[in-house]
């Protein structure tokens, strides 16, 4: 006698739908939930980003030389550009230890170094002495923020940027003090038409540390009566 097996296959429970698709939405939930709190996390080790925009190259009208007559004799100029600080970092920072350095021309012009029409005989152990002063702030500059050999500091929110007018202050005088330079300031530019300069700032990182950061520019002046 013969007996034959039968083989009977059990039916999958039907899927169910709702419970497919709310599974799928916990699941972008959680990840969008976790990419946000990546970003954040990102935002807070990166921290503040502050940069400095300012061209590299720039014309600058300003008036003719003056002559100061009162002691020590000195010729006189100024020149005046705009300068932006702005945080592109997502937290808010600070700059401080601004600095503009004189490049170019040299402090120091010795007698007979600058072609002049003066009369005098250059004389090789006399020199004119070229000095910058500088300062920084809002264009009314009252008061300014940042002024040369002086301590300051300016906070800078996120995603915010501050315009600045710079000046500075060109006091042209001779070795002695007690006579004219030999040479002139427009006697001066003839030779260096185009005046180089510095630009440096620290910003803070951290509770102790300090990373600097410096750019180079140029600025022609042109005279105008």
């Amino acid at each position: 006698m013969t007996v034959q097996n039968s083989t009977s296959t059990q039916a999958s429970p039907p899927l169910d739908v709702a419970q497919f698709w709310s599974n799928v939405a916990v699941a972008v939930f959680t990840g969008v939930l976790t990419l946000v709190a990546v970003l954040t996390l990102l935002g807070q080790i990166r921290g503040p980003k502050i940069v400095l925009i300012l061209a590299d190259y720039r014309e600058v009208p300003t008036r003719q030389p003056t002559t100061l007559t009162n002691p020590p004799l000195t010729e006189f100029m100024q020149l005046g550009f705009p300068v932006i600080f702005s945080n592109v970092g997502p937290r808010g920072g600070a700059i401080t230890d601004v600095e503009i350095v004189m490049l170019q021309p040299p402090s120091t012009l010795p007698s007979g170094s600058i072609p002049t029409a003066r009369s005098r005989v250059p004389n090789p152990s006399t020199y004119d002495k070229l000095k910058m002063t500088w300062r920084m702030g809002e264009v009314s500059y009252n008061p300014p923020i940042f002024v040369s050999g002086r301590p300051a500091v300016m906070t800078i929110r996120n995603n915010e940027s501050i315009g600045l007018m710079a000046q500075l202050d060109f006091y042209l005088t001779e070795q002695s003090t007690t006579v004219m330079p030999t040479a002139t300031l427009m006697e001066v530019q003839n030779k260096y038409p185009v005046f180089k300069f510095k630009l440096r700032y620290k910003e803070p990182k951290g509770t102790k540390k300090f990373v600097q950061h410096e750019q180079d520019f140029e600025v022609r002046p042109l005279f105008v009566p």
